[in-house]
C-alpha cells in the first residue's frame, strides 16, 4: 500500500468519527429540544407564592407562602387550619418536572368528552410578582395509561401519566397537618395540665363553688431537654413520675389525628364548651406553646376516639382515647411515688438497716449482684434480681406532710443506696400507726410516701431470702437407687434395664413404673417454699424422727462415679399453715418449708408397692370375680 492511499484511508476514517459525533450530539440536541417541548410548567417553581387545588365537588384548598423557604399558610377553606408543609412543597416541585406525554391533534371542541368540562381536578399556581398559570385535569384515556390536561385557556389538550395526576389530586385531608403538636420531631419539654369547671361537677375540696370554665389547680412539669429528668414545678416542686410523663409526651409527639370536624355548629356537642380540661406543651425546637382543649369521649363506653381542640383552630379533631388515662386524676398524680427516683442500674450497694434481719447487696465490678452480709453458699442469683426489680418498681401513696411529722426522724428500718459516682441515698422506714399493714418511708428525694400491702412486704425481706429455692436437683434419667423412708417403714428401689424394682421390703414389688416417676418427679426439682431465718425446736419440726427422709443415687460421670443426692428429710407441719412441712438437707445449713403435696405424692405413690403374696392373692380374686 503506497502513502497516499493510507493518507486516503485515514482522511476516511477521521470523517466518519466525525460523522459519527456530530449525528450523536445531533441527537442529544433533539432529545433535549423534544424534553423542552414537552415540559408544561410556565413558572419558576422557586418564584411560587401560591397554590389552589380543587377536587370534583369539593371546596378550593389554596396556601400562600412568603418565599421559597418560609412556610405555607392555609387561605382556604379555613385560614385557622395548618396545612402539611412536606405535601405543599412536593406539589410545587411535581409542578415543576411535569411534562406531557404527548399533544392531541385535532381534538374535539367539546372538553367534556375529555371530562375536561367540569374537570376532575383544578389546580392553580400564581408567584407574587402575579403571574398565573392554571391547569385542568379530565378522564384517563382508553388505555387508562394517562389523563387528559389543558390550560383553559389555550385548550390545547395534552397526556400527563396517572402518576403525575396523583401528585396534584390532593385533598384538604391529604394537605392539612395531621399530627396533634406542630413538630413531631421535637421532644416535649413542659407540660401543663388543669381541669375545667364545668356545671355539675362536684365540687372542690375547699367547698367553693367555681363558675363553669374555671380552671383548676394548675399542674406542671418540665425538663431540659430529652435526656433529663422531668421534675414538678406546679403545684409544688418535687421529683416527678418519669414514667408516666414520658408516657404522655410520646403521646403528644407521636400522634396523629384519626379524623376532624371542620367548622361545628356547636362546640357543646363535643363536649368543649366548656371542655373538661386543659393542656399546654412547648417542645425543644421552637418551644412555643401549644394549648389542646379536652372534650368527651365520642361513645360513652371508651370505645371510638376522644374530642380535642387545638386552641386557635376552628376545627374539632378525634384522637385515641387512651389520652383519658394518661391525665392525671389529681393534682399530686405526677409526683414520684417510686422509693428511689434514680435508676437501679447505677447502685453499686444496698445496705438495709435493722435491729434484726439486715443485709448488705453489693454490685461487683462485672456488674453481677451479691449477698455480702450475712453470708451464704447458696444464695440464688434470681432472687436477688428480682428483688432489685421490686427496689426499682416499689411505689406508695404521697404522704403531704414532713417526715419529722410523721415521725420518720426515729425510724424503724433504714435503707442507704450507695451509686457508682460516689453518692448516697438514705430512705427511712416505720410502720404507719394510722393504717394496718402499711409503712410509712421517706423517698431518697425527702418526700413522704406509704407503702402498702405487698409494696412494704417485698421489700422488708429477711436475709435468708435470698437463699436458693432448689433442694434437690437432678437429671432423673441417671438415677439408678432410691432409698427413702414414710412414717417408719424403710424403702429402697433399684432401676436395671431401664425398670424399677422393689429391693426393699424383700419380696415386694412394684405395680405401676408410674409410681416410681411419681417420687422420681416430686424429688428432682424439690423446691422450698420458705427459707427460715432461725432454726426451729425439733419438737416442733419433728425433723429428729422425720415423716419422710429420702436419699437418692445416680450415675456419676468419671471420675467422680456415683452421685448421692441426699439425704431430705421432711417432719412436721407448720403450725402457722399446716399445707407446709418443715425440711432440712445434708447439702445445706438451715431449715426451710416445703408443700404439703410433697408427702401426698409420695404416699400416692408407695399405695403401689405391695409383698408378692399380696398382689398374687388380689389376682387371684380378681379373676374369681371375673368368673
Amino acid at each position: 500500500m503506497t502513502g497516499r492511499h493510507t493518507l486516503a484511508l485515514g482522511l476516511v476514517l477521521v470523517l466518519m468519527v466525525a460523522l459519527y459525533f456530530g449525528v450523536q450530539q445531533w441527537r442529544e440536541r433533539r432529545e433535549v429540544r423534544q424534553e423542552e417541548l414537552k415540559k408544561v410548567a410556565r413558572l419558576d417553581p422557586a418564584q411560587i407564592s401560591e397554590v389552589a387545588i380543587t377536587q370534583l365537588d369539593a371546596p378550593e384548598v389554596r396556601a400562600v407562602r412568603e418565599s421559597s423557604d418560609a412556610p405555607w399558610k392555609m387561605v382556604k377553606p379555613d385560614p385557622t387550619i395548618p396545612p402539611h408543609q412536606p405535601l405543599w412543597n412536593r406539589v410545587v416541585e411535581k409542578y415543576g418536572a411535569l411534562s406531557s406525554e404527548r399533544v392531541l391533534r385535532n381534538p374535539s371542541e367539546n372538553l367534556a368528552e375529555y371530562g375536561l368540562d367540569p374537570p376532575v381536578l383544578r389546580v392553580e399556581f400564581g408567584t407574587r410578582d402575579g403571574q398565573k398559570d392554571t391547569l385542568i385535569f379530565g378522564d384517563q384515556e382508553p388505555t387508562e395509561r394517562f389523563r387528559y390536561a389543558c390550560r383553559p385557556e389555550d385548550r390545547t389538550i395534552f397526556l400527563i401519566t396517572r402518576e403525575m395526576f396523583f401528585e396534584f389530586n390532593r385533598s384538604l385531608d391529604d394537605l392539612r397537618h395531621k399530627f396533634i403538636v406542630d413538630n413531631r420531631d421535637a421532644p416535649i419539654r413542659m407540660i401543663e395540665f388543669a381541669f375545667i369547671w364545668r356545671e355539675g361537677d362536684a365540687l372542690p375540696e375547699n367547698g367553693e363553688a367555681m363558675r363553669p370554665g374555671a380552671e383548676s389547680v394548675v399542674v406542671r412539669a418540665e425538663r431540659d431537654n430529652a435526656q433529663s429528668p422531668w421534675r414538678l414545678v406546679s403545684p409544688v416542686q418535687a421529683p416527678a413520675d418519669q414514667e408516666a410523663l414520658d408516657e404522655l409526651a410520646q403521646y403528644f409527639q407521636f400522634g396523629v389525628v384519626a379524623k376532624f370536624y371542620d367548622h361545628p355548629e356547636n362546640y357543646a356537642d363535643f363536649g368543649l364548651d366548656p371542655p373538661r380540661a386543659r393542656i399546654t406543651l412547648a417542645d425543644t425546637a421552637q418551644g412555643h406553646a401549644q394549648t389542646f382543649l379536652i372534650g368527651n369521649l365520642e361513645n360513652a363506653d371508651g370505645s371510638g376516639g376522644l374530642f380535642i381542640r387545638r386552641a386557635g383552630q376552628n376545627s374539632v379533631e378525634l384522637v385515641d382515647p387512651r389520652l383519658v388515662e394518661l391525665i392525671p386524676k389529681r393534682p399530686t398524680q405526677w409526683r414520684e411515688t417510686r422509693l428511689i427516683t434514680r435508676r437501679v442500674a447505677e447502685l453499686s450497694e444496698i445496705i438495709c438497716h435493722r435491729d434484726k434481719g439486715g443485709f448488705t447487696l453489693k454490685r461487683d465490678q462485672d456488674g453481677s449482684w451479691r449477698l455480702v452480709d450475712p453470708s451464704f453458699s447458696d444464695v440464688s442469683d434470681q432472687v436477688i434480681s428480682g428483688y432489685l426489680a421490686v427496689v426499682k418498681e416499689t411505689r406508695g401513696e404521697v404522704v403531704e406532710q414532713s417526715p419529722e411529722a410523721v415521725g420518720l426522724d426515729d425510724p424503724e428500718v433504714r435503707f442507704t443506696f450507695a451509686y457508682a459516682d460516689g453518692s448516697r441515698a438514705e430512705c427511712r422506714l416505720k410502720p404507719d400507726p394510722s393504717q394496718a399493714d402499711a409503712w410509712l418511708a421517706t423517698q431518697d428525694s425527702g418526700g413522704v410516701i406509704r407503702l402498702v400491702g405487698v409494696a412494704a412486704q417485698a421489700l422488708l425481706v429477711d436475709p435468708a431470702t435470698f437463699r436458693s429455692r432448689a433442694l434437690m436437683r437432678f437429671d432423673s434419667n441417671s438415677v439408678n437407687r432410691i432409698e427413702f423412708s414414710l412414717d417408719g417403714r424403710n424403702y429402697v428401689l433399684g432401676r436395671r434395664e431401664g425398670r424399677w424394682r422393689v429391693v426393699e421390703p424383700e419380696g415386694w414389688s412394684i405395680q405401676n413404673q408410674a409410681d416410681a416417676k411419681a417420687i422420681l418427679d416430686v424429688l428432682s426439682d424439690l423446691q422450698c417454699a420458705t427459707v427460715l431465718s432461725q432454726p426451729v425446736d425439733t419438737q416442733v419440726s419433728g425433723l429428729d424422727n422425720p415423716v419422710f427422709a429420702a436419699v437418692v443415687y445416680s450415675d456419676g460421670v468419671p471420675p467422680q462415679g456415683e452421685q448421692k443426692h441426699g439425704p431430705v428429710r421432711i417432719g412436721n407441719p407448720d403450725p402457722a399453715d399446716p399445707q407446709k412441712r418443715f425440711a432440712e438437707i445434708a447439702e445445706r445449713e438451715g431449715q426451710f418449708l416445703v408443700s404439703q403435696e410433697v408427702i401426698e405424692t409420695v404416699r400416692a405413690a408407695v399405695k403401689g408397692l405391695r409383698p408378692l403374696d399380696q398382689e398374687s392373692g388380689n389376682n387371684a380374686q380378681n379373676e374369681k370375680t371375673n368368673t
